[in-house]
């Protein structure tokens, strides 16, 4: 962990956790260290919140043992809930057209996408990524929660009603993550970024979770320089611009880590709880 206390003073009234790579461990847990760290502060007058890509029914075990009562992001800033159980303080779903077009070249290009709702995530056939969803439900029927509803892709087609509010594209061969990035970045109706290698998260234009953070930041009426986020990956990037202080995992990509005012141990070594206890003098 390298977090260095001789430089200018800050506060800190806000702290946003990215979640896969960060605030969970790689058996998708947050540690009971971890925990117990969160736990410590959240009678210090700072705000907690959670800045993730996933939908909002793969968060609701973590939100609930957290228990945050506030809102928090959801698909990289496009959802954002007032409260785990509330209204949305801003919603921007993907136009229809729009993933009317990117189903047409997802089938054609015969790759693994999925497009996500709020409360479900429809796939196509033999995703690998079902195994994450899988792993996730079996941590949440543990514990009394619900889990994530799937469903085939083209039956996301049948309600026209539905809003969906993120896609994902999953790409191993580097030809096609070439071919996926070229159409992706002539669509103007969306934005895209990586949550992982090979991993293609794609919002609607305007949207990242910077675009979140700031809403929930302004709700509160917190200054962006009293903000902390914690993040691993390309799609927290927006978060390290934008907040006072940004926390780079151990394990988080090099170009995190360079613009970060800190880097922590990796999620497996409790980074997040160790850099809390560290960060302690800049709460509020």
């Amino acid at each position: 962990m390298k977090l260095d206390f001789h430089r200018e003073k800050r506060k800190i009234s806000l702290i946003a956790f990215d979640l896969d790579g960060t605030l969970l461990n790689s058996s998708l847990q947050i540690s009971e260290f971890t925990l117990s760290r969160i736990r410590a502060i959240a009678g210090r007058k700072v705000k907690i919140t959670v800045c993730s890509g996933r939908i909002p029914a793969f968060q609701r075990l973590y939100l609930a043992q957290l228990d945050l009562d506030g809102p928090y992001v959801a698909c990289n800033g496009a959802l954002i809930p007032r409260h785990p159980d509330g209204d949305d303080l801003c919603a921007k779903p993907v136009a229809e057209e729009q993933l009317e077009r990117l189903y047409a070249f997802f089938r054609e290009k015969r790759v693994h996408a999925s497009i996500q709702t709020r409360d479900k995530m429809y796939l196509t056939a033999n995703n690998p990524r079902m195994k994450l969803v899988e792993k996730y439900n079996r941590l949440a029927e543990e514990r009394g929660l619900p889990g994530v509803a799937t469903g085939e892709l083209a039956a996301l087609f049948e309600n026209k009603e539905v809003r969906a509010y993120k896609a994902m594209v999953y790409v191993t061969e580097e030809e096609k993550l070439q071919e996926v990035g070229e159409f992706l970045a002539q669509e103007p109706g969306i934005v895209y970024t990586f949550s992982e290698k090979g991993l293609f998260d794609i919002m609607p234009a305007g949207v990242d979770k910077s675009f979140g953070l700031k809403k929930i930041a302004d709700y509160y009426g917190i200054p962006y320089e009293e903000v902390c986020v914690f993040g691993d990956y390309d799609n927290d990037l927006s978060l390290f611009q934008m907040a006072g202080t940004s926390v780079a995992m151990g394990n988080a990509v090099s170009k995190l880590k360079k613009v970060a005012t800190f880097v922590t141990d990796t999620n497996d070594e409790d980074g997040v709880g160790r850099a809390l206890e560290k960060l302690a003098p800049y709460f509020a």
